[in-house]
C-alpha cells in the first residue's frame, strides 16, 4: 500500500525542517561568535600585559638605550613557573605567553623563545604600527614560513611602545598561541551545544503537539461544517483554541437562530454551497502537498492557501450571523446623535494600513462636521463595508472621496472611488446574497454579503442605498436616510 502522509504529518515535517535549520544556523553563528569573543577577551588581557611590561622596561631604560636585563631575568623565571591552575573546567599547568623587544629600528633585542634575537621585525604589523604611534597587533602562523595555516595554528601578537620621554625608542610585544585558547572554546561550545539540543528537542515536541492539536480541531470543524451543510442537527464541537472555538460557537449560534425560520433551508443550502469552495481549496492543497518532491516554497504557498480558505470560512460565517440577526430586527434599538466625520476618522484610521499599501489618498468634503441621527454602530458597519469595497476596487495611487451632509431632514453619506466601475450585467445582482465581483488586483471575491448588510441597515433606518458609475470611471455609493424622523423619535424617547 502506498504511503500517503496526512496533513498533520506534512505540517509537522515542515515545522521540524524549519526549526532544525534555524537551530543549526543559530548554533553555527553562536560558535563563530564564541570563538571571536574568546580571542577578543584574550587580546584585551594581552594589551594590559604588554603595556605593563613596556612601562617597566621604560622605567629601566635611560638615554635612549633600552635595558632588557630586567626582562632577561624576569621572563625565563615566569615561563618556568608551575601554575597548576584550574580555571573552571580547564586545567592550566604552566605559562604560555612569550615576549620579545625591538629597538626603534625594529631589530629584536630580546626574544623569550631564543629564536629571533637580532632579526629585523620592522615589517611586522605589531612593530611597524607601534613605532608609528598606533595600536599594533597581528595574527601569524606558528611557523612564519607557512603560507597557509588553520585558525588554531596561529599566534596572536599585541605590542606596546617603550618611551624615552615622548619619543618611542622601542616596542615590547607579547604573544600567545591560539591553541591555548581552544580548551576554553571547546568547553563553552560543549555546554552551548548541550543547551541547544535540549531546547531543540523541547521545541520539536512542542511543535508536534501544537500541529496535532490544531489539525484535530480543523478536522472537527470541517466535519461539523459538513454535517451542517446537509441539514443535520448536531452540537458544535468544544475546542480549546480560542479562534476555532469562536468559529464553532458562531456556527452553532447561526444554526440556532436560523432554525424554525421560513428561510432556514435557503441559509443552510447557501452556506453549504459557499463553504464548499474553501473546503475544496483546502482539500486540493492537502492532496498536492502529498508530493514529497515538492519544493519548500510551493509547500508554503499551499499552506498559505489553506489558511486563506479557513479565513474565508470564518468571515463567511461571521457575516451570515450578522446578516441573519439584522434581518430579524424590526426597529432600531438605540437611536442617538453622533458626529459622522469623527466616525469616518475612526474608520480611516483602522484602514490606514490598507490605504498605505495601495498609496490611496482620502479626500474629505465633510468639513462642516454635521450631526447625524441613527443607530451609530449599524451606520458604522455599513460605512465600513463601503470603505472596504472602495479600497479593494481602487487602483494603486488612486483617491477615495468622502462626503457627508445633513440638512435637518435628510442624512446623506457618499463615497467615490476611481476603480473600474460596476459592469452593466452586475447592476441588478449587487444586493443578492453571496454575489461578488472579482477584485481588480488579485481577482479574489468577498463573501458577497456586505451590500446585503448595508441595504438591511438602511432599511431599518427607513432609508436607501444607491450604487452608480461616475463619469470617467469609478463607483459612487450613497446612503440616504431621514434624519428628522429619527431625531423626533430620539427626542421622544429621551423625554
Amino acid at each position: 500500500m502506498k504511503f500517503r502522509p496526512g496533513f498533520s504529518f506534512r505540517i509537522a515535517l515542515l515545522y521540524f525542517i524549519l526549526i532544525g535549520g534555524l537551530f543549526w544556523f543559530m548554533l553555527h553563528k553562536a560558535f563563530d561568535t564564541l570563538d571571536a569573543s574568546v580571542r577578543q577577551a584574550a587580546e584585551d588581557v594581552m594589551v594590559d600585559t604588554a603595556n605593563l611590561l613596556a612601562e617597566q622596561v621604560t622605567q629601566q631604560s635611560a638615554n635612549g638605550v633600552i635595558d632588557i636585563n630586567m626582562l632577561a631575568d624576569l621572563i625565563p623565571a615566569y615561563l618556568n613557573r608551575r601554575l597548576d591552575a584550574r580555571i573552571y573546567s580547564v586545567f592550566k599547568p604552566s605559562p604560555d605567553m612569550q615576549v620579545y623587544v625591538t629597538d626603534s629600528q625594529g631589530i629584536v633585542l630580546f626574544d623569550s623563545t631564543g629564536q629571533h634575537q637580532g632579526e629585523d621585525f620592522s615589517n611586522w604589523r605589531d612593530v611597524w604600527l607601534t613605532l608609528l604611534g598606533q595600536y599594533g597587533a597581528r595574527s601569524s602562523a606558528v611557523d612564519i614560513t607557512t603560507k597557509v595555516s588553520t585558525p588554531e595554528d596561529r599566534v596572536m601578537y599585541v605590542a606596546a611602545a617603550i618611551y624615552e620621554g615622548s619619543e618611542i625608542i622601542g616596542v615590547l610585544t607579547v604573544s600567545k598561541e591560539v591553541r591555548h585558547l581552544d580548551p576554553f572554546i571547546i568547553s563553552a561550545s560543549n555546554q552551548l551545544q548541550t543547551y541547544a539540543i535540549v531546547v531543540l528537542i523541547i521545541s520539536l515536541l512542542f511543535g508536534a503537539a501544537v500541529v496535532w492539536w490544531l489539525s484535530r480541531s480543523i478536522r472537527k470543524l470541517v466535519s461539523y461544517a459538513d454535517e451542517l451543510a446537509v441539514g443535520q442537527k448536531v452540537s458544535a464541537p468544544k475546542l480549546q483554541e480560542h479562534e476555532f472555538d469562536k468559529l464553532s460557537r458562531a456556527m452553532e449560534r447561526m444554526q440556532e437562530e436560523l432554525e424554525g425560520k421560513r428561510y432556514v433551508e435557503e441559509y443552510i443550502h447557501t452556506m453549504a454551497h459557499e463553504l464548499k469552495s474553501p473546503l475544496t481549496s483546502i482539500q486540493a492543497a492537502v492532496e498536492l502537498l502529498d508530493n514529497d518532491t515538492m519544493a519548500v516554497q510551493k509547500r508554503r504557498q499551499f499552506t498559505s492557501s489553506i489558511g486563506d480558505s479557513a479565513e474565508r470560512m470564518t468571515q463567511l460565517v461571521a457575516r451570515l450571523l450578522e446578516l441573519a440577526a439584522l434581518e430579524q430586527r424590526r426597529h432600531l434599538e438605540k437611536v442617538e446623535s453622533f458626529n459622522l466625520s469623527a466616525l469616518v476618522d475612526e474608520i480611516v484610521k483602522e484602514r490606514e494600513h490598507a490605504l498605505n499599501e495601495k498609496n490611496i489618498d482620502i479626500i474629505r468634503q465633510d468639513s462642516d462636521k454635521p450631526s447625524f441621527f441613527g443607530e451609530r454602530l449599524l451606520i458604522r458597519q455599513a460605512i465600513t463595508n463601503l470603505f472596504d469595497n472602495a479600497i479593494d476596487f481602487s487602483p494603486a495611487g488612486g483617491e477615495i472621496t468622502v462626503d457627508a451632509n445633513s440638512n435637518g431632514d435628510e442624512c446623506t453619506f457618499q463615497i467615490q472611488d476611481q476603480g473600474p466601475g460596476i459592469p452593466d450585467y452586475a447592476m441588478d445582482k449587487l444586493y443578492q446574497r453571496f454575489y461578488s465581483l472579482p477584485r481588480p488586483h488579485d481577482q479574489k471575491r468577498s463573501s458577497g454579503l456586505g451590500l446585503s448588510f448595508v441595504r438591511e441597515v438602511l432599511h431599518l433606518h427607513q432609508g436607501r442605498v444607491k450604487l452608480s458609475n461616475q463619469v470617467g470611471g469609478g463607483t459612487i455609493a450613497t446612503l440616504i436616510w431621514p434624519c428628522h424622523i429619527l431625531h423626533r423619535n430620539h427626542t421622544d424617547s429621551s423625554q
